[in-house]
This record gives structure tokens, sequence and C-alpha cells, in this order.
């Protein structure tokens, strides 16, 4: 993004265009700071071509000529506020879902010696 963000290129009249990854809205959130417009694609609309071996620099070209093509399917871009709910809720289902599995743990291991809760909880 450096590299991107140091080429003189007419801001306005230049679009980005990126797969949505594991790092989130942050590449957009920064191109766009830097005057850059930008679209986020969904992974799941780039069509697959029967390649044995995948590059970047190969996925940039394919991506660009979808692009011009009109082929790719785009992921709207949450605030930062709306981010920051879902990661959230993302992270409250995960501590849900620990506790289940500890309380299954403790289940299993007290039965294994004959330990049974009769109450309620």
């Amino acid at each position: 993004m450096k590299h991107l963000a140091g080429l003189h290129l007419p801001r306005q009249r230049t679009e980005v265009v990126f797969e949505a990854g594991n790092m989130g809205y942050y590449p957009y959130r920064v191109l766009s700071k830097a005057g850059f417009s930008g679209r986020m694609i969904a992974p799941t609309s780039i069509p697959h071509r029967g390649k044995k071996q995948k590059t970047d620099r190969d996925d940039a070209h394919d991506n660009f000529q979808y692009h011009v093509a009109g082929l790719l399917h785009y992921v709207p871009i949450p605030s930062e506020q709306d981010e920051q709910v879902r990661e959230l809720l993302r992270y409250r289902k995960h501590v849900g879902d620990e506790v289940t599995k500890a309380r299954q743990q403790i289940r299993s291991f007290c039965c294994r010696y004959g330990l049974f809760f009769e109450g309620t909880k």
C-alpha cells in the first residue's frame, strides 16, 4: 500500500479493487484516506480457472479483467463502528462456545469418576 500511495497516479481516476480477506477493511480505509477510490471483491464471486500455480500477480491481473468485464460482486464496506460491533459479537460467541466446551469437559471428567450433578443450574 505504501508503494501505491507513493505512485504519482491521478487519484480521482484510479480505482483500487482487492479481495476481502483476513486483514478486514483496513486496506480499504488506508487507500481511501490516501485519496483513492476502492472496492472490495467478494472472494466467492471470482471465477475460477484451472491453474496449477496461483500467484498474486496473476490474481491481480485476473481480478482487473473480471472487474472491467463486470463479472465480480462487491462487499459493502461497513463503518468502523459497525465493524467493531461485529467483531465484539463474534468474540462474544467465541467466549460462549469456550464456556460450553469447558462445561462439557468438566461433566465428562466427573462422569468418569462417578460424580453426577443432580440439581439444576
